[in-house]
């Protein structure tokens, strides 16, 4: 059996938003083909292009973008129009078009572009401000009016590779059918603050996801970047524009407002932080949006809308495939219905919403459930503390009796959820922890939990995080 447990710590929290909404119908134009350069050690139909864009780098020069594609074949190795699917990545540097098998074996062309400032691309890296949102616009519309496109883009990839798709479709690039962000950024300021609080790192010794994760965040932002992944220069140095992507990369750029704006001790909300801020366009966004580990509520204009989450111990927000339902298969079919026109049922058969579930034993007992949205009655619980000093979780509205001792917040190295967790009745004076009785039935939580708390402290003020466990 379950227990439901709450947990009141000093901390902070963020969630977001996201979701699926109908393609609008484009018209394929040509254009000069861009020129390609085999890919250096890569397949026979691996292509390199510089594409250039309208983005103005700080010497006021264009802004060129690197993308990598693994193109689509007929039975002689020939390349041919294709639909295409994109990754717009920081990470390119580290690794291109490592799912390309795949994705060409199905019949599509694969890609990675280099966020601008990064990688192979010219210009400064834009903590995913306007630089982000136009190169990615640009770079959509560049691809699709190429004699090997078909004219039909979908974007796929998670965290950071998932935030460039909300970027880029904020923008309205008219030939942008379908994205497929994963655990992505919505609103940059909530990825750096919780309620005005410096999000750092992961405070639990085995992460979010599991032993071995324990940066969950993964770099830190934006130092990580503006001084190391937007630090190696181009290296593709065959290219006749090289040169200037070189000049733009160690050119003057915004590596101060950045630090100021990121770390800053007095976060308000600027304009610095409106554009990053996606979450407040969604509802603009008029194409199918399939969201992984996030919310789709944003996007108020959906007809059809999906969600699908995955499990903490699974993959930086990429779902996992369990007996009978496989998250891999629906994102193939997906693209399938939405690229290629494929009529194979997706719209009807794929659940509003669809979650994973796992215990401690990890991923190898993930499950899934799915189904329409619930409309589940609103349950009080109350926190209480019982004549015999313990702490309890009940949906009886009794008072707390007089004494009740006193709690006090002092961290430490192992002071974290995961130990609470793990050690869920040791004596604690760091944590509030309330456990209710053990559950004589299995019970699905749904929809938005609201605390409400009342507190004395004895500075000028304090962060308060509330945590919903379910344990053995």
């Amino acid at each position: 059996m379950s227990r439901l447990r709450a947990l009141v710590m000093a901390g902070a929290a963020t969630m977001s938003a996201a979701g699926v909404l109908w393609p609008s119908t484009a018209v394929h134009a040509a254009a000069p083909p861009i020129p390609a350069n085999a890919c250096s050690g890569g397949d026979a139909q691996c292509r390199d292009y510089i594409v250039p864009t309208s983005w103005l780098d700080s010497l006021g020069q264009p802004v060129d973008i690197f993308l990598e594609v693994e193109h689509a074949t007929d039975a002689s190795g020939n390349i041919i129009p294709a639909p295409l699917i994109l990754t717009y990545s920081p990470y390119s540097i580290l690794g291109r078009n490592g799912d390309s098998g795949h994705w060409n074996g199905l019949g599509y062309s694969r890609a990675y572009a280099d966020v601008v400032g990064t990688g192979n691309s010219g210009g400064c890296w834009d903590y995913g401000g306007l630089g982000e949102k136009q190169t990615a616009h640009d770079v959509i519309e560049a691809i699709a009016t190429q004699p090997w496109s078909d004219g039909k883009i979908g974007m796929l990839g998670g965290s950071y590779d998932g935030t460039t798709q909300y970027a880029a479709a904020v923008m309205h690039p008219p030939h942008l059918v379908t994205i497929v962000p994963e655990a992505a950024i919505d609103r940059w300021y909530d990825y750096a603050f919780a309620n005005g609080i410096r999000y750092f790192d992961t405070t639990e010794p085995f992460g979010y996801e599991g032993p071995g994760t324990a940066g969950d965040e993964g770099v830190d932002t934006p130092l990580g970047f503006d001084f190391g992944l937007a630090i190696p220069p181009p290296v593709d140095n065959t290219d006749p524009n090289w040169g200037q992507r070189l000049t733009g990369h160690f050119a003057e750029c915004q590596e101060l407002q950045h630090t100021t704006e990121g770390y800053s001790t007095t976060p308000d909300y600027t304009q610095f932080w409106l554009d990053r801020d996606y979450l407040k366009d969604l509802p603009s966004v008029t194409i199918p949006v399939l969201v992984a580990s996030n919310y789709y509520h944003a996007l108020t204009g959906s007809s059809f809308a999906r969600m699908y989450y995955g499990s903490r111990w699974h993959g930086h927000g990429t779902p996992p495939n369990a007996t009978g339902f496989s998250y891999s298969q629906t994102v193939d079919n997906w693209f399938a219905h939405f690229l290629k026109g494929i009529d194979n049922g997706l719209e009807q058969t794929l659940a509003p919403v669809t979650t994973a579930t796992t215990d401690s034993s990890g991923p190898t007992h993930d499950h899934y459930s799915s189904g329409p949205e619930p409309t589940p009655p609103h349950i009080p619980l109350y926190l209480q503390h019982a004549s015999d000093g313990t702490w309890v979780l009940s949906p009886d509205a009794a008072n707390a009796p007089a004494g009740s001792p006193q709690a006090t917040i002092d961290w430490t190295a192992t002071n974290t959820e995961t130990n609470e967790v793990l050690h869920p009745y040791a004596p604690d004076s760091r944590y509030l922890s309330f456990a209710s009785p053990v559950l004589t039935q299995d019970v699905r939580l749904y929809g938005e939990p609201v605390l409400h708390l009342w507190s004395t402290i004895q500075r000028t003020w304090i962060t308060y995080t509330p945590r919903l466990v379910d344990f053995d």
